[in-house]
């Protein structure tokens, strides 16, 4: 297929944290976040959270399943 280089919408981000059963507080920091921030990072239930924003990108997550 090809390639997504726009990413998604914070909708879709909000979404997969509801599904994940996240804190309701990830969420809010990630809201929060600003480009000064830096990387922030979250763990919850084995599975390891990092965002960063910038205001030319927008929101940048990765989540990581913990073994």
């Amino acid at each position: 297929g090809e390639e997504d280089y726009t990413g998604g919408d914070y909708t879709d981000v909000q979404c997969l944290l509801e599904s994940l059963e996240a804190p309701v507080t990830v969420w809010a920091q990630m809201l929060k976040t600003s480009s000064n921030d830096g990387q922030q990072e979250f763990d919850f239930d084995g599975i390891n959270v990092t965002w960063s924003y910038h205001p030319d990108s927008g929101l940048d997550t990765n989540f990581v399943i913990k073994e």
